[in-house]
């Protein structure tokens, strides 16, 4: 099953880290919403288009981009894959190697 996604709930939107004490600091923190995210304060995209596949490792989602780092523009494709708990997720931009990331617990 695929398809273009709206307004509905996001499995890979949050705070992420590398690590779970990482989630204390704000510079190590990808925050990640339905449209958009920051990484680690050095890295900004805005997503132009976000398809869903279910798979039996999770969900994963494709974004197309178009990202601001160190003062360069680039076009990316993001790939977001969600573990079933919802609590880990892998991040791979464009030919990067891959990210595991943990939930960061939400802050009030």
């Amino acid at each position: 099953m695929a398809g273009t996604i709206g307004a509905s709930v996001l499995s890979y939107a949050g705070e992420w880290a590398a690590e779970a004490n990482d989630c204390a600091d704000s510079r190590k923190i990808w925050t990640i919403e339905s449209n958009r995210m920051g990484i680690r304060k050095q890295r900004f995209c805005v997503f132009s288009q976000v398809r869903q596949t279910e798979s039996t490792e999770g969900e994963v989602w494709r974004a197309d981009a178009r990202c601001l780092a160190g003062g360069k523009e680039s076009e990316d494709v993001l790939f977001f894959r969600v573990k079933p708990s919802r609590l880990e997720m892998r991040v791979r931009i464009s030919d990067n190697d891959p990210e595991e990331l943990v939930r960061c617990p939400m802050r009030t």
